[in-house]
């Protein structure tokens, strides 16, 4: 087994006095202190580092938040114009479905409806001279009531009422 030389060095001092020295470091002050400016730089680093992904990952997670918040928007605005087109086709088959042509054929086809003939017919008539105050209301009512039962009564009320639907009808 070989064993390793120490190397030795010689120091000269001012009054010429010898110092044997090994190869071993001395420990300064200097030394200890490069190495806590060493370690505050470090840890700087590392700060800065870590503050700036810090800043990445608020600007990535704003970003994905607003990408989802698009994707929500475009669901939403997809389901307005199916909405939007169920609505058309809902008043296109309401407009179909009121059409008088088809509500008559219907009538007639499946109810077996029929026009109402001239005897069925029922005309009102309407005095033009009728105060509508509520006092006069009541009386009117009770004279046209007896007036009604007049004619009912007498011979020639089936003539006046032909009579009157037929100039209700000119008119």
């Amino acid at each position: 087994m070989l064993v390793a030389k120490k190397k030795y060095h010689y120091d000269y001092n001012i009054d010429k006095n010898f110092k044997l020295n090994s190869d071993k470091p001395e420990i300064n002050k200097k030394v200890s202190k490069n190495t806590r400016k060493d370690t505050i730089r470090k840890v700087n680093a590392i700060v800065y580092v870590l503050l700036v992904s810090l800043i990445f990952f608020l600007i990535l997670y704003r970003h994905a938040h607003i990408s989802e918040t698009k994707y929500r928007i475009n669901v939403l605005n997809r389901q307005i114009n199916k909405l939007e087109r169920e609505l058309q086709d809902l008043k296109a088959e309401f407009d179909r479905k009121t059409r008088s042509e088809i509500i008559e054929q219907k009538a007639i086809k499946e109810l077996h409806m029929q026009y109402p003939q001239y005897s069925q017919i029922v005309f009102l008539t309407i005095d033009d001279n009728l105060n509508l105050s509520s006092a006069n209301d009541k009386k009117m009512n009770t004279e046209l009531e007896q007036k009604s039962k007049k004619e009912k009564n007498g011979k020639f009320s089936y003539l006046k009422k032909s009579l009157k639907r037929l100039y209700s009808l000119l008119d």
